[in-house]
């Protein structure tokens, strides 16, 4: 930006120059001069605005993380540790912060990954013989 400006306040002094020349050659080397930097002055604004452009687009990408991990970590309130036998650890949906879901487990390490992933049962049960 800085070198944009100083590249117009040249193009500004020639063009000032231009005015009080009357020799025709004289003029002609100010006027090339003179378009080589606005040409100059066109590329670093271009430049400018394509680094804006990418830099907007950081932002753009910044603000869905930081809103994706504030929802994550408003999500992971509602849960608590809980350990079931023998020493295993899950993260459980607390009854109060249910929302009319059913209370479920979640995996502990995935929930620290930052990822919710529900437990399902196996589907096998033990009978005890009498």
């Amino acid at each position: 930006m800085a070198d944009s400006l100083g590249t117009l306040k040249t193009a500004y002094d020639l063009a000032k120059d231009l005015v009080n020349l009357a020799d025709a050659t004289a003029r002609q080397g100010k006027v090339a001069e003179l378009q080589r930097q606005i040409l100059d002055a066109q590329g670093d604004a271009i430049a400018a605005n394509q680094e804006r452009l990418a830099l907007m687009e950081t932002i753009g990408k910044l603000e869905k993380d930081v809103a994706r991990l504030e929802a994550w970590e408003a999500e992971k309130r509602r849960y608590g540790l809980q350990e079931l036998p023998p020493g295993v650890f899950v993260r459980v949906l607390q009854p109060a912060m249910a929302n009319g879901e059913p209370i479920h487990r979640l995996c502990a390490k995935c929930y620290e990954d930052g990822k919710k992933s529900i437990l399902q049962s196996a589907g096998i049960s033990v009978v005890k013989k009498p």
